[in-house]
């Protein structure tokens, strides 16, 4: 259900892979989560990173999508929920074919962004 990857790059560097491989291959904007920083405005020391980008790229769908970059054991991850998994077999061939498609993208640009 949870498709993830670990990133050669310290966290800085992923990210900025991360914003510019969905600037490239997604349509329209995005919004990114700090959450160490929205938390530390609040008084709560979170010691590892966690970033959230959150995107509408399926439109077809009208589904918000995220992807977390976060940090686990002193290693850089990238991770999102499979959309196969929670859409399950749709009735509709054309609405598999849309989350298959969208997944495959999703999948490129998490690999793309951690090498």
């Amino acid at each position: 259900m949870l498709y993830s990857v670990e990133s050669k790059k310290d966290i800085e560097s992923t990210a900025l892979a991360l914003e510019g491989a969905l600037k490239k291959r997604m349509v329209g904007g995005f919004q990114v989560h700090n959450l160490r920083e929205e938390l530390a405005r609040n008084g709560v020391d979170l010691k590892k990173e966690c970033r959230i980008y959150k995107f509408s790229q399926c439109e077809e769908l009208k589904l918000p999508l995220t992807i977390s970059l976060f940090t686990e054991a002193d290693r850089v991850k990238i991770a999102a929920l499979k959309a196969s998994d929670f859409m399950g077999d749709s009735p509709q061939p054309e609405i598999q074919e849309i989350v298959n498609r969208f997944e495959k993208e999703l999948m490129e640009v998490m690999e793309e962004a951690s090498k």
